[in-house]
């Protein structure tokens, strides 16, 4: 029998969003549960999690297409495991507003849809009224200034496995399918 759902990400020195996005995660999904693909990191920001981190290795800092097949072919073995896979880059925040996420998950599980599209909200700092992000802040509770922002529509809660075109902002062959209350708060 499967597991219900898992989460990942993907790294490399993320000293600033890793925790925010883990602290995050944690309230949804067990730690063996949560995996953190980890792009070569030297912050420390990786080392000693209580979550998996599965090192990938690519001599380019930067390598999109690189970096969709990992996420693809990670996506692909985790839902050999699991019902349902979430995807969210470190500086990406899940969420449903009319309801915890993981009641959103356990319904989209229990749905017919194959995969969900978040809408997408970048998420700005007030330099002159909002202090720094501390680890273990919630950005819900720290930022004020939040916009609608279409390119940053995602989709990334998927039963089957996925292919993303650049960015992972779309997908190759499939149409967004959005659902009225899953949002992504881009930091």
């Amino acid at each position: 029998m499967k597991r219900k759902c898992a989460v990942f990400t993907t790294v490399k020195n993320e000293s600033i969003f890793l925790p925010i996005w883990l602290r995050h995660y944690q309230q949804y999904f067990d730690n063996q549960d949560i995996y953190v693909l980890d792009h070569q990191s030297t912050d420390g920001s990786t080392s000693n999690l209580p979550v998996s981190v599965r090192l990938v290795e690519n001599e380019y800092v930067s390598d999109h297409e690189w970096m969709a097949k990992i996420a693809q072919d990670f996506q692909r073995e985790l839902l050999k495991e699991y019902e349902c896979v979430v995807f969210a880059e470190s500086d990406e925040i899940l969420y449903s507003l009319e309801k915890p996420f993981n009641q959103t998950i356990d319904e989209f599980i229990a749905g017919d849809d194959l995969y969900l599209t978040f809408g997408g909200y970048s998420v700005i700092q007030d330099i002159q009224n909002e202090p720094a992000l501390q680890t273990g802040d919630f950005i819900f509770e720290k930022r004020n200034i939040w916009y609608k922002d279409a390119a940053e529509d995602k989709t990334l809660m998927s039963k089957i496995p996925l292919e993303w075109s650049w960015g992972f902002h779309s997908l190759k062959g499939r149409n967004n399918n959005y659902h009225r209350d899953c949002y992504i708060a881009h930091l």
